[in-house]
């Protein structure tokens, strides 16, 4: 059985592509600055949608993208900040460090709540949760520990 991983060159590794999310007066000047670099954007060969890779180097993302990079992390320290563990020497658990990272992941869904889910069950989301991939848990964890 082939892996996910087989075959594919360091590059393409790394490479995360998204549908881009535009700011509306965003779109034509970020085109004019990335639209001719492939490692950063590309257009989607079936649907015809502009794609950003969104493992760019952070002056390359969209408006929208480091908005929500830059509330990911508040989130992340006023998470920390919460949970008394501020103080880099303060060491925490790894059941404190997977609350966190699920208040960091429950505070996603709220800003992007695109399909208007009721957000006010707390269990539901922690099964929601727990029921993703680990590589996509993982992204809370990630951001809890830069």
């Amino acid at each position: 059985q082939r892996t996910e991983s087989e075959g594919k060159t360091s590059v393409e590794e790394w490479e995360r592509w998204k549908p881009a999310k535009f700011a509306p007066s965003e779109q034509e000047a970020w085109m004019a600055k990335h639209g001719d670099d492939p490692r950063i954007c590309r257009t989607n060969s079936d649907n015809g949608e502009i794609e950003v890779n969104i493992n760019c180097p952070y002056d390359s993302l969209t408006a929208s993208w480091k908005d929500e990079n830059f509330k990911s992390g508040q989130q992340a320290l006023e998470s920390l900040q919460a949970h008394g563990f501020l103080d880099p020497s303060t060491p925490y658990s790894s059941e404190e460090e997977t609350e966190i990272a699920f208040e960091i992941h429950k505070q996603w869904r709220i800003r992007n709540n695109w399909n208007n889910d009721d957000l006010s069950d707390e269990e539901q989301l922690r099964r929601d949760w727990w029921a993703l991939e680990k590589d996509v848990r993982d992204r809370d964890y990630v951001v809890l520990r830069i």
